[in-house]
């Protein structure tokens, strides 16, 4: 895909959500226009249906096309209750990776030479050399040269600095086909905290594709990721039993991830550090309190692709802010609450969709509400355990 250089404008190293979804940005906003070349660089060979993306719809974004499934309704249950609530203005959104991938790379092969993809080739040393004007990254074929990198690979640190929590939400999705109808494929289920609350956090999630097809997962919140796959498995056709009433489904598809939960502050740009940028899970762009993703990457390679192409030939631009300032301060408190109170999570969460409208919600799970929405979402929150987090977490790290 395009011929091989050897240098760049743009290193991307990873093609998954965040380097893909870069590239893409960067060529709406005229970058292969102006003559600037990219390189994407991922060890994987291929692009498989390999996980999930879902967000409310609360902004437009170069995927839409990718978009399989919309929901306008959705139940949280909790506490032996049950509620469900709906939204014409910002429906719940599936984005498959199978398509997201294909789209992407169609929007790539369009740009021509301006994009090199290289496939099944790692990154083993990224080094910056700032005097210099240019990074180089050593990879298991050689160097590349750029005038900027963009690196999604991991960073999180094996310990978490004093003071900061550190949660895991992770979790195992199975589509399943059932042999009798067993869904309603109008409603999808967010959360479903009647299950047991042994092993931490705990809670299923479910998107019916139609009356015998849905994405079932079992997630939980922990500090480490305790279950093996049989627990998954297990809790899965346990909900499937018990909720669905069905009993050996077909599994047609399967899926896995793991996605920090922290107080931490996940840089974009490490201290001492220019012309690298760290893009996707490695810069915090998954919501902290809730894992959501997509729009976030969206949202900030929009704004990141626009300060490129403003910028001087030589400069690296301060990076975009990831969320406004208020949801940091609100995601880091409410980290804090969900790690020394875990048994009242499944009440707070189920408070805060039955007390607060729907429109509210999607808005201030998707970083994209006003400070009214915030109030609201408050409101509905346990005053004092909130208000006792709030002064254990001070608010220097959010200056910038």
């Amino acid at each position: 895909m395009g011929t091989r250089s050897r240098a760049a404008d743009y290193l991307i190293i990873g093609a998954g959500c965040s380097g893909l979804s870069l590239a893409v940005h960067l060529i709406e906003s005229g970058a292969c226009a102006r003559g600037k070349r990219i390189v994407i660089v991922d060890p994987r060979t291929s692009f498989e249906r390999d996980r999930t993306w879902c967000s409310f719809h609360v902004m437009r974004h170069p995927f839409e096309r990718a978009i399989s499934q919309r929901w306008s309704r959705w139940t949280v249950r909790a506490r032996g209750r049950s509620i469900e609530r709906s939204s014409r203005a910002h429906s719940y959104e599936h984005v498959p990776a199978d398509a997201f991938y294909a789209l992407a790379l169609e929007k790539i092969r369009a740009a021509g030479d301006a994009i090199e993809l290289r496939l099944g080739e790692r990154v083993d040393v990224l080094e910056e050399r700032d005097r210099e004007g240019h990074v180089v990254a050593r990879t298991d074929r050689g160097e590349l040269g750029a005038k900027l990198a963009f690196d999604s690979r991991p960073s999180l640190a094996a310990t978490t600095e004093p003071g900061e929590v550190r949660l895991l939400q992770h979790f195992v999705g199975h589509v399943v086909r059932a042999p009798t109808d067993a869904f309603d494929p109008d409603v999808a289920t967010l959360m479903d905290f009647d299950v047991t609350q042994e092993r931490g956090i705990h809670f299923m999630y479910v998107l019916p594709f139609d009356a015998k097809t849905a994405l079932v997962e079992a997630t939980w919140f922990t500090r480490a990721v305790h279950a093996d796959d049989a627990t998954y498995t297990g809790a899965i056709e346990a909900y499937l039993r018990e909720r669905h009433h069905v009993g050996v489904c077909e599994v047609v598809h399967r899926e896995r991830g793991v996605l920090p939960m922290t107080t931490e502050r996940l840089l974009v740009r490490a201290p001492g550090a220019r012309r690298v940028y760290r893009i996707g899970l490695a810069g915090g762009l998954a919501k902290p309190s809730t894992g959501y993703a997509f729009l976030a990457i969206q949202r900030f390679s929009r704004a990141l692709a626009a300060k490129l192409g403003r910028a001087r030939e030589d400069e690296a631009p301060e990076p975009p802010l990831v969320r406004p300032r208020r949801s940091e301060r609100l995601d880091r408190i409410f980290v804090g609450y969900l790690d020394r109170h875990p048994e009242g999570a499944p009440g707070v969460l189920f408070d805060l969709f039955d007390r607060v409208p729907a429109d509210v919600v999607a808005r201030f799970l998707s970083d994209a509400g006003t400070v009214a929405d915030d109030l609201r979402v408050m409101k509905a929150m346990p005053a004092l355990p909130l208000v006792a987090e709030a002064a254990r977490r001070p608010t220097r790290w959010l200056r910038r």
